[in-house]
């Protein structure tokens, strides 16, 4: 516990302390990613799926060949997993690289923000600690995702589309993505959101019409299954998205023209994530993690929008958050006790 606790204090005091210093900011930042990556990567026996997956690694990939990994769901992970049983790597080293897709996607992000520290440090409590330590399947697409947010700011929809469906290789719940690729093409907003529609249907249709949907619909609707804390890592997305909507959005055209498009575009999704979390909090939790790098690249731009005399108070509102979070999820959650605690890392445990 003691160690989840320190790292988000030591992160907040790193934020107080570079407040209007931006080469502290940047050494600070590097110093806590290099951390936070060993952290994630190297870890044993944490994490709520950890269990999950050392069965896959120890149990089914040694059984499948390569052209099997390439037939079975989420391609992408059981295509690494084998050529990691083929190498002779423990299984454990599959928490290496999806750190290293995770981190590369996240500082990807971060790095275009004018203060990444504070980024990384909104990033740590739910996505770091909540995907990045649990869940490596979707952390894995993460990274991917990540990229094609960044594809999305530069127009650039070949880049967009490919990083998506690299992602969708993982993870296919990332594959939704697709359904903004419409608004990086030419035309008014009007006909790129009919053109969006339009496309999506006969997919939709298709995919409502699988066998796939019906199992999805069992396991994540009418299942009474919950995902334990989802509607509070996923209400203050929505919230972060009805802000830049109501409060931000003329002054972030005005400043950040360069991703203004992307930020309009899915502000709507974060706030739709929120309806979405109460009819499943699994589907809207999973959905969540992946906006989440979008609500923090609005709160951490959010400060540098408003007059002088309200920027402090902004700054310090999500970092806040963040620590009150981090607190009463240690304190308040059995599942966190389960999952979490104590930290280990194999480098001493194997």
């Amino acid at each position: 516990m003691a160690i989840y606790l320190i790292a988000m204090i030591v992160l907040f005091l790193f934020n107080v302390m570079a407040y209007q210093d931006k080469k502290l900011q940047i050494l600070l930042y590097r110093v806590s990613l290099v951390v936070l990556f060993f952290l994630t990567a190297f870890r044993w026996e944490v994490g709520c799926d950890f269990m999950t997956y050392e069965a896959y690694g120890s149990d089914v990939a040694p059984g499948l060949s390569l052209e099997e990994a390439m037939t079975r769901g989420e391609p992408g992970y059981w295509t690494l997993a084998v050529l990691l049983d083929e190498g002779k790597f423990g299984w454990e080293w599959i928490d290496v690289f999806t750190a290293i897709s995770f981190y590369a996607g996240l500082h990807s992000m971060a790095r275009r923000e004018a203060n990444p520290l504070l980024f990384l440090t909104l990033a740590f409590p739910a996505l770091i600690i909540g995907l990045a330590m649990s869940a490596v399947r979707q952390a894995l697409a993460m990274g991917f995702v990540c990229y094609a947010f960044n594809a999305f700011a530069d127009k650039n929809r070949v880049r967009y589309i490919v990083c998506i469906l690299i992602a969708g290789l993982f993870h296919k719940s990332a594959l939704a993505l697709l359904g903004l690729a419409p608004f990086l093409f030419p035309g008014s907003i009007q006909v790129k959101i009919v053109i969006g529609v339009l496309a999506a249907a006969p997919m939709a249709y298709v995919m409502s019409r699988s066998e796939a949907a019906e199992t999805y619909t069992s396991m994540y609707v009418n299942s009474g299954i919950e995902a334990g804390g989802g509607r509070f890592r996923v209400i203050p997305v929505g919230i972060t998205g009805a802000i830049f909507m109501l409060w931000l959005r003329k002054k972030w055209q005005e400043t950040y023209p360069r991703d203004y498009e992307r930020m309009l575009f899915f502000a709507p999704l974060l706030v739709a994530t929120v309806p979405l979390v109460f009819i499943s909090s699994v589907m809207g939790d999973r959905f969540g993690y992946y906006l989440m790098p979008l609500a923090f690249s609005i709160q951490t731009r959010a400060y540098m929008l408003l007059r002088p005399q309200y920027a402090f108070m902004a700054f310090l509102a999500p970092l806040v958050h963040c620590l009150v979070y981090m607190g009463v999820w240690i304190f308040l959650s059995s599942l966190f006790w389960q999952c979490y605690v104590p930290y280990k890392t194999w480098w001493f445990s194997t």
